[in-house]
């Protein structure tokens, strides 16, 4: 068996060597970079989204009428009137905590909502 022969280095005589040899080992030092980033642990999951929010349905019903009310965290969101009879069902509008829906300034009724009756339906 015979012997490999020693690795020779290129003289610094030599420009083109020298430029080759610094390639080379760039590229060995990017490569072992990159070596290096796979072996990394992968970064911790995000924190999952908030949970829903908590929505409750009421439903209030007596001989004469039947109010469905939708409650989002605690807040009514909207209100639906149901007459028993021939008079028709509406809504009952109601606005943001900083938001006046009442007709007039100094109205009497400034924080009870609006009613809406809706006239057509599609």
């Amino acid at each position: 068996m015979q012997n490999p022969s020693p690795l020779h280095l290129p003289s610094p005589a030599r420009p083109w060597a020298r430029a080759a040899l610094s390639l080379a080992t760039g590229l060995i030092a990017c490569l072992a970079a990159v070596a290096h980033a796979a072996e990394t642990p992968a970064a911790p999951p995000l924190p999952q989204d908030p949970p829903e929010p908590a929505v409750q349905e009421i439903r209030l019903e007596d001989d004469s009428i039947r109010i469905e009310e939708l409650r989002v965290r605690g807040q009514t969101v909207s209100a639906k009137v149901k007459p028993k009879g021939k008079a028709p069902e509406y809504e009952i509008l109601l606005g943001e905590p900083g938001r006046d829906l009442s007709p007039g300034a100094a109205s009497a009724k400034a924080g009870a909502g609006q009613r809406v009756w809706r006239l057509f339906s599609f």
